[in-house]
């Protein structure tokens, strides 16, 4: 696991644009899920012709929604490239960490975690 947190600040980061980029804007969806104190954990499921997004809350599973395929590897790229995790990396478990110095209004961090399955690789986004 890294020591190193990765601070983004979103008001001035360019690479955060959400207004014509689909990847960056799943990736502020995954983090704004985690803005409900509610959602424990965002996890992100690829599988052949989508990705299910599921939110754990603490009431048990909540909401679901699905990521398009043609996303999902620029999304996982996007949140491992935000946590400092080796982006070509998929055959074993990563764990790294995002501090979002502007999150509502506050600074928030979050643990990313990846590992290996059948398709792609899954990932786990938590507020920490």
């Amino acid at each position: 696991m890294r020591d190193e947190i990765n601070d983004i600040d979103n008001d001035n980061d360019n690479d955060l644009d959400t207004s014509s980029n689909p990847v960056n804007a799943w990736v502020a969806f995954l983090f704004d899920e985690l803005h409900d104190p509610q959602v424990l954990e965002v996890t992100l499921k690829p599988s052949i012709r989508e990705a299910t997004v599921e939110c754990l809350s603490l009431a048990g599973p909540g909401r679901q929604y699905s990521l398009p395929s043609r996303l999902v590897a620029g999304v996982l790229a996007k949140m491992k490239k935000l946590a400092q995790l080796d982006v070509a990396e998929r055959s074993r478990m990563q764990c790294g960490r995002v501090r979002l110095l502007n999150f509502h209004g506050q600074p928030a961090d979050f643990e990313v975690t990846t590992a290996p399955a059948a398709e792609s690789e899954t990932m786990t986004l938590r507020r920490v």
